[in-house]
């Protein structure tokens, strides 16, 4: 993180930007989900992976960042840092379902993981208004009562409801960031639909093997 915070004041005349926290919570959180997967893993292999992949998570979404301060903005950069989130999101769904008993603790912290994945996207939509933090937790609400429903179902394998908590998170995260930023055309309310509509396609399913 200190590397991160030099390289991003390094990058910006504003001081302040560099500190700006949306910045590095991306980079926190897959720092925390590597710990939480290596803590839990039985095999020293999942250890390795998950140090492997979360590292290239940090490195991908802090060279995202720095290209953005530098003013190098190039297409492809937003999907490198959506894969970055995806990952993290995947690696913290799946550690908080297999290392919590908890219910309660399990859909809580889902909640907080969906709502700071959520905000740090809306809060460069909108630069810190307000707004980020209200669409933020609008999404977080919605999936943790997806996760509250997927527990209570039980017997439903840890994979399969990080899949449907990730997709549910994506098609909400997508629809909220583009009402912010003006730009939701019906193509792009036809790929969130189509995202949602396999959400519930993926629950059907899970609750009619279980």
């Amino acid at each position: 993180m200190l590397g991160l915070l030099a390289a991003f004041r390094q990058a910006t005349r504003e001081p302040g930007e560099a500190l700006r926290p949306q910045h590095y919570l991306v980079p926190a959180m897959a720092v925390l989900t590597a710990a939480a997967i290596s803590y839990e893993a039985p095999d020293w292999r999942l250890h390795a992976i998950s140090q492997l992949v979360m590292g290239a998570a940090v490195a991908t979404s802090g060279y995202v960042t720095l290209e953005g301060l530098i003013g190098r903005t190039r297409p492809g950069q937003e999907f490198l840092h959506d894969a970055a989130v995806i990952v993290v999101l995947l690696g913290a769904y799946l550690a908080v379902l297999n290392g919590l008993p908890s219910v309660a603790a399990r859909v809580v912290l889902i909640g907080l993981v969906a709502f700071l994945a959520a905000y740090e996207s809306f809060n460069e939509a909108v630069r810190g208004d307000a707004r980020a933090a209200l669409f933020g937790l609008l999404v977080a609400q919605v999936v943790a009562v997806l996760a509250f429903a997927l527990i209570s179902l039980q017997n439903i394998d840890s994979g399969r409801m990080a899949a449907v908590l990730l997709i549910g998170w994506y098609a909400n995260r997508g629809i909220g960031y583009n009402l912010l930023k003006n730009s939701l055309t019906g193509g792009i309310f036809v790929e969130y639909l189509v995202a949602a509509l396999l959400c519930a396609g993926l629950v059907v399913s899970a609750v009619l093997t279980r």
